[in-house]
């Protein structure tokens, strides 16, 4: 079975990726006529500096013109997936492991729809989370330390919490 162009791109990105301290999370490549990007999302732990992009960056210009991948002229633009990105994959939940996020659900529990917590653990079917939501009026909720477990199938949406 042949690769698709975007498997062959991750594939040959990765190794320098990976080199360079970071972690390929998705490669796109958009564009219409002289316009085209090929975006090579990255992430590490402790989050992506402008330093990491450029090296990156740098690395792969080489290693791109080499391959020959894409025939056309395009613009190579390396990047951090942000932090309101929505966490989608298992490799997404394992960087984000200890971090606060904050989870939509499809449905009610409790009465509400949205929750706020630590990344716990995940599974197939589970997502746990050590319950941290935002203060309503100065009052810490009482539920704030608590274990929390919400099934996938439940979660529309998950992403890094921000508090101001």
């Amino acid at each position: 079975m042949e690769l698709s162009f975007k498997e062959r791109l991750f594939d040959l990105v990765n190794p320098h990726v990976l080199a360079n301290g970071c972690e390929l999370v998705d490669v796109e490549y958009t564009g219409e006529n002289r316009d085209k990007v090929l975006r090579i999302i990255i992430d590490k732990q402790e989050g992506v500096s402008i330093d990491d992009c450029a090296n990156v960056s740098t690395s792969l210009d080489p290693i791109l013109d080499e391959a020959d991948i894409i025939q056309s002229s395009y613009t190579l633009e390396v990047t951090s997936p942000g932090v309101d990105r929505p966490l989608k994959t298992d490799a997404d939940l394992s960087r984000n492991k200890g971090r606060l996020v904050e989870i939509k659900l499809n449905r009610h529990i409790e009465g509400k729809n949205i929750f706020q917590g630590i990344l716990d653990s995940y599974s197939d079917q589970e997502i746990s989370i050590i319950r941290d939501d935002p203060f309503i009026k100065g009052v810490a909720p009482k539920t704030n330390g608590q274990n929390l477990s919400l099934s996938r199938a439940d979660i529309g949406t998950i992403k890094q919490a921000i508090r101001f």
